[in-house]
């Protein structure tokens, strides 16, 4: 994704609120994702933790298959909908 040019305020806690348009592309849902938060030179940059999971970015991972991380939720929907 390249630059949008949508600048935020940081209020005087600190705090930003990532757009709506940044959230929908990540999957990100209030209150069920933590954000991983990295200082690189001149820029704060926020992504999904690594151990999160695939399908929902749940940080309460149980299995890993092929790589990706999957939490119990998701490992028992797609078991179901195998069935």
């Amino acid at each position: 994704m390249g630059y949008t040019g949508i600048v935020r305020d940081v209020d005087n806690l600190g705090r930003i609120v990532v757009p709506s348009e940044f959230r929908r592309a990540l999957g990100l849902k209030k209150g069920e994702m933590a954000l991983e938060i990295i200082m690189e030179e001149d820029r704060i940059v926020l992504r999904k933790p690594k151990s999160a999971c695939t399908f929902c970015g749940s940080a309460d991972v149980k299995f890993s298959h092929k790589n990706r991380a999957i939490c119990a939720e998701c490992a028992t929907e797609i078991s179901k909908s195998q069935a």
